[in-house]
């Protein structure tokens, strides 16, 4: 008996974890599964709100057009304007003709400008009639009449949903939805309102349709006003509560509070999990209001799904059966037995156990483990993952045979020294993995003792890849001087990659091209191909190795950041080889049964025709890789001195244009924009201009592009709307007769994106008191091209509110015209590189297919750059609408713009 304690102890000791972890594992599995119910219920509200939005959004819509020619119709104007009992008869015809079709229009009316009702056709369940004239009432008292009485022609007044109640009650419930129209005869004169009562009732029901639960879990719904107000409530004596004075005090504002405060802060579009319950939000008429911008009614659809049950001791025990438990509850205990027994037997071989505790210890990185030979016994899934090695090609033999070669025999040498005296080493070396690349790699190995002999039994490896340190900033033009001194600047992957280097270069009996390279395309290959970064980094470097030499050196030095070490002996010139190996490396190439390349920037450096320091042409490749991803221009860049020195020059204008707005160092000028028939001034476009104490004046060309790569151009963009706005108002206050100018103002892409653009740039146009057709928002063709789906839309509503759209830079984009038409634009800017050299070295052939392309478009056209007659006569042989050039005038500050409207009007 005495021999079994231990392992009785074992038992138990394992046995209460394993039931414990069970336990545990089955509330989590329940957890999960609410976790993954709640996302799928608000996946799914989600959905089903939007279709209810789309849905009620038509039938609204619908109703508004129908009202609209219902107002316009022959028979009523002819009442309207003679009132004869024959036109009155007929008027009546024409209701009950559309009545029978419209089976949810319950009631149409012709009410006089005093409230009196003077027509009222009904649309009852047994048929249509018409109350007789001794029982029409006046509702000049109702809401909905004053309401609507004072509209003007066009427009339609939509009352909010309600009951038609009578004497206090109505049953059964006929929620009732008025949409009315004033009426004007052939003088103008008001008659009255027409009246169309529309029958709700489908919009809540169809709620049921859409959204309601087939599931177990208990599921509510409630269909709110804007004050929080019942509409729906799953208890029938709540729904429309509002509208009787015993429940008239009821709300979701009162009675929860929290939840209706959520609901403001989401702008009543969102979810909320509150004590086991989920509640989802969404208001169904926001898209009708975006058309109908005085409607602010809301209906807000609110969904109450309570998952408190899901939790319950009874819902645990109903997871497994009986049967189950006994099953589990035997598996647990002969598993228990079995750890006990093998745990008790591992205990007898320290070294075992040795390795055992260690392997544990460092499951996160991989791990090797060999012989006292240094023969490989052990690899874990991290040494698969990150060598491409498998187990059948690694065990069994030596890590010699995984070398890299990159290191010194004295470098081995050292290190099995130190393993042999201080029973372990650690350091940095290159690994190299299946397919060739070469990758750093923090390596530990560890010396396996046997306590009782102290022999070495074997060697435990642990490594983990080293990411790349990358520069903190380019030098200036002085630090690149004195770079050969900056050895604290370097990181420990790029003292390796010099090592790397100087081991070539001392090979080398030819020229050695260093490309530093990023996949600028890395993460869409990861989408598209449902793979991880080791996988795609193998892919690339299996496709680079089809295309160098076996001496050339391929090292990952980031996630997309690959450095190539070329050995190119019979080229002679550099620039055209390397333009032809980028050429070769982005071409459409199949790699998984896809169709995929690469897009790639390279910065290059060569040996030894540019510098023969090892650092310096490991960092004239990093600066011309910069140079590539900064600018534009190109994907390749040849490194020259004058790089480091504008990229150095590029920081220091970003670091003083972030005080330029506090330090009021920007201004606005105005270029005027002329009627190319008439020769008069129509409008004007702002320019930003910055003068700073310390660089001068400084072109827009140079810190615009620079405050577009951060986000320093959403505050200067914000800061010129604001300015704008406000000289438009100083200028319309200038006795310059009545404003009929409309002002351009340049907008880009990232501050569209910004949240809440739209409502900020409306904003600074009303608080200024701009009119709509004052201003003009200019976007260039290239921010379209980058720009989604988010800008059209963007656009949209901007157009929407009555505030053209100009496009800019017309030409330079290579847009299609397809894509064009789609566009909300008004007008096209043809960009002044189409006309700047006509007749001269240009014949205007490009700037006649600008022209003829926006006229095929139905925009209008605005050339920029026009200097001399002969251009202004040209472009309106072409057609062109307006000028903006310096034929007319450059561009002026605010006075001086004044002046120049006051002397154009003097002079015609």
């Amino acid at each position: 008996m005495q021999t079994h304690h231990p392992i009785f102890r074992k038992f138990m000791l394992i046995l209460f974890p394993l039931i414990l972890i069970f336990c545990m594992s089955i509330i989590y599995n329940k957890m999960h599964r609410r976790k993954m119910l709640i996302e799928q219920k608000i996946s799914q509200f989600e959905i089903n709100d939007k279709d209810v939005e789309r849905l009620i959004d038509q039938y609204l819509t619908q109703i508004v057009e129908d009202v609209k020619v219902i107002r316009d119709a022959k028979d009523m104007n002819l009442y309207l304007n003679h009132k004869t009992a024959e036109q009155r008869h007929q008027l009546i015809q024409l209701f009950i003709r559309i009545l029978h079709n419209k089976k949810n229009y319950v009631q149409m009316r012709y009410i006089d400008v005093h409230g009196q009702e003077i027509i009222q056709v009904n649309n009852n369940t047994d048929g249509i009639s018409i109350v007789p004239q001794n029982q029409l009432q006046n509702k000049a008292n109702r809401y909905y009449f004053q309401n609507s009485i004072h509209l003007k022609h066009d427009e339609i007044y939509v009352s909010p949903l309600d009951l038609n109640i009578e004497n206090h009650q109505e049953v059964p419930y006929q929620p009732i939805l008025r949409f009315i129209t004033p009426l004007f005869d052939a003088d103008h004169r008001l008659q009255g309102v027409f009246v169309i009562n529309y029958s709700a009732k489908e919009f809540i029901w169809l709620t049921h349709q859409e959204l309601f639960s087939q599931g177990k879990i208990p599921y509510q719904f409630y269909i709110l006003n804007k004050e929080g107000q019942f509409i729906h409530h799953p208890q029938k004596k709540l729904r429309f509560s509002f509208q009787f004075p015993e429940t008239a005090h009821l709300s979701l504002q009162k009675t929860q509070p929290f939840l209706w405060s959520d609901m403001l802060k989401h702008h009543f579009r969102g979810n909320m999990l509150k004590d086991h319950c989920l509640y989802s939000y969404y208001d169904v008429l926001a898209k009708y209001r975006t058309k109908n911008k005085v409607y602010q009614e809301r209906w807000i659809l609110l969904h109450k799904v309570d998952f408190s049950q899901f939790l319950s001791w009874r819902s645990l025990l109903n997871d497994i059966s009986l049967t189950g438990h006994c099953f589990v509850l035997v598996v647990l205990l002969l598993l228990s037995l079995l750890l006990a027994y093998i745990l008790e037997k591992l205990m007898f071989t320290d070294t075992q156990l040795e390795i055992t505790s260690k392997i544990a210890d460092s499951t996160n990185d991989a791990v090797v483990i060999t012989d006292k030979d240094t023969q490989i016994t052990y690899i874990n899934r991290a040494y698969e993952k990150i060598t491409g090695y498998g187990r059948e090609e690694v065990l069994g033999k030596k890590t010699a045979c995984f070398k890299s070669g990159k290191q010194s025999p004295d470098f081995y040498k050292n290190m099995w020294a130190a393993i042999k005296n201080k029973g372990h080493w650690n350091g940095i070396l290159w690994g190299k993995k299946k397919d060739g690349l070469l990758c750093p790699k923090q390596l530990k190995i560890v010396a396996l003792e046997n306590k009782k002999t102290k022999k070495i039994e074997g060697y435990i490896g642990i490594f983990s890849e080293v990411s790349m340190n990358k520069m903190v900033s380019y030098f200036s033009a002085g630090c690149v001087h004195e770079k050969n001194n900056q050895d604290n600047r370097w990181g420990a992957n790029d003292l390796l990659m010099r090592d790397l280097l100087s081991h070539s270069m001392e090979k080398a009996s030819s020229r050695l091209i260093v490309i530093y390279l990023t996949v600028e395309n890395f993460n869409r290959l990861l989408e598209v191909l449902d793979t991880d970064n080791q996988h795609l980094s193998q892919l690339f470097t299996r496709v680079i190795r089809t295309f160098i030499h076996g001496d050339d050196l391929i090292a990952q030095t980031g996630q997309n950041v690959f450095a190539i070490i070329l050995h190119v002996s019979a080229v002679e010139n550099i620039h055209v080889f390397v333009k032809n190996l980028h050429k070769t490396l982005g071409r459409v190439m199949m790699i998984d049964g896809k169709n995929l390349f690469f897009k790639m920037k390279m910065g290059v450096s060569h040996w030894p025709d540019e510098d023969n320091d090892i650092k310096n042409l490991l960092l004239n490749a990093m600066i011309a890789l910069e140079w590539s991803s900064r600018h534009k221009q190109g994907e390749i860049s040849f490194f020259e001195q004058k790089m480091a020195i504008e990229l150095n020059n590029e920081d220091r204008i970003e670091s003083l244009l972030h005080m330029a707005i506090e330090n009021h160092e920007l201004s606005m000028v105005y270029q005027p924009q002329v009627d190319i028939k008439t020769e008069k001034i129509v409008g004007m476009e702002s320019l930003v201009r910055w003068h700073n104490p310390i660089l001068g004046d400084v072109s827009p060309a140079t810190f615009i592009p620079i405050a577009e790569k951060t986000q320093l151009i959403v505050e200067i963009g914000d800061w010129i709307i604001q300015r704008v706005c406000d000289d438009i108002a100083w200028i319309k206050k200038q006795q310059l007769g009545a404003f009929n100018l409309k002002c351009a103002i340049n907008i880009s892409a990232k501050q569209m994106l910004e949240t809440g653009f739209t409502q900020k740039f409306l904003h600074y146009i009303d608080a200024g008191e701009i009119q709509s057709h004052e201003v003009e928002f200019e976007i260039t063709e290239t921010s379209l091209l980058e720009g989604d789906n988010h800008c059209i839309d963007l656009l949209k509503m901007i157009r929407d509110r009555g505030i053209s759209v100009a496009v800019d830079d017309f030409g330079t984009g290579y847009s299609s015209l397809s894509y064009l038409h789609t566009l909300p634009i008004d007008k096209i800017k043809i960009d002044r590189s189409f006309i700047k050299d006509y007749p001269e070295t240009d014949d205007g052939s490009l700037a006649k297919v600008l022209v003829d392309m926006s006229k095929i478009l139905n925009k209008k056209v605005l050339t920029e750059g026009a200097e001399n007659q002969v251009q202004i006569d040209y472009l309106r042989m072409l057609g062109c609408d307006y000028i903006q050039g310096f034929y007319y005038s450059q561009p002026l500050t605010l006075e001086a713009f004044v002046d120049y409207v006051k002397e154009n009007k003097t002079a015609s």
